[in-house]
């Protein structure tokens, strides 16, 4: 999740959905959003202890997925950027290759199939693509700005489809984040502001994707599997602009590769669950 989330065009939401951790994310964020919310209120008026608070979060989740989420995007920083500009379309076939199987996956997930549903992937369909070809440029941000693009890309890296990377570089904050985050004691307030802004917004945007996905869980879905096709667009069209025929292999040969990899995830994951 980590090295996609530095990937414009593929978001950590989707390796969450291939690994089959996506459902046990969700909630486990909306409960330290309850956690944060409810703790004080419960020890001021002598309803709980801390003990009986801290026992609703999945520590044992939360912990390895956050250490190999940061361990990964901090690699991940120093050198993708860079395969991204020498291997482009290699790169972006990979992971539509991913993006296409993960969406298979995803319509087998979806148990109502009817007019709305399929209504509410068209819907995703076109909010993605219109995503996908809004760029805007700005100079110097401001600290508020990137508060507001920090809560705005991390909720869009726990949806499966839009890239938090992406979201950046629509706004034109792509490269002034890496350069931010490869010089955090140089650009310390930056990170603050964009830290703050993508906690909030991961908290705030959890609870109402946890709450969709319990109550409207074929909508939700459904429009999910719209919101990756489309939002693949833009990325991908990018990349394979005034491309080489000789190239054009090599994409299709690493979109075969992302779709054989979601296929081995796939086959292990079932083979433990069957196990255990």
């Amino acid at each position: 999740m980590g090295l996609a989330d530095v990937i414009p065009g593929i978001s950590g939401g989707t390796i969450a959905f291939i690994t089959g951790i996506y459902y046990e994310l969700i909630k486990s964020i909306k409960d330290i959003g309850d956690f944060l919310r409810g703790s004080i209120q419960k020890l001021t008026q002598n309803k709980g202890t801390w003990k009986q608070i801290f026992a609703k979060i999945n520590f044992m989740f939360f912990i390895p997925l956050i250490l190999g989420i940061w361990s990964a995007f901090a690699v991940g920083v120093l050198f993708i950027p860079e395969l991204l500009q020498q291997y482009p379309s290699q790169i972006m076939g990979f992971f539509t290759g991913l993006v296409i199987a993960t969406t298979a996956l995803l319509i087998l997930e979806v148990k109502q199939k009817n007019f709305l549903v399929y209504s509410m992937g068209f819907m995703g369909l076109l909010i993605g693509f219109f995503i996908s070809q809004i760029t805007i440029t700005t100079t110097i941000p401001s600290y508020l700005f990137i508060f507001f693009i920090g809560a705005l890309s991390i909720c869009a890296m726990i949806l499966p489809g839009i890239s938090g990377a992406y979201i950046l570089l629509m706004f034109g904050q792509y490269e002034f984040m890496l350069t931010v985050l490869r010089n955090i004691t140089q650009n310390y307030w930056y990170f603050v502001a964009f830290t703050l802004g993508a906690i909030i917004g991961l908290l705030s945007f959890s609870k109402l994707l946890n709450y969709l996905l319990k109550k409207h869980e074929s909508k939700t879905l459904m429009f999910l599997v719209g919101l990756m096709l489309g939002a693949m667009y833009g990325p991908l069209k990018a990349t394979t602009e005034d491309l080489p025929g000789d190239k054009i292999m090599y994409l299709l040969l690493f979109v075969f590769l992302g779709v054989l990899l979601v296929v081995i995830i796939e086959g292990i994951k079932r083979k433990i669950t069957h196990k255990f």
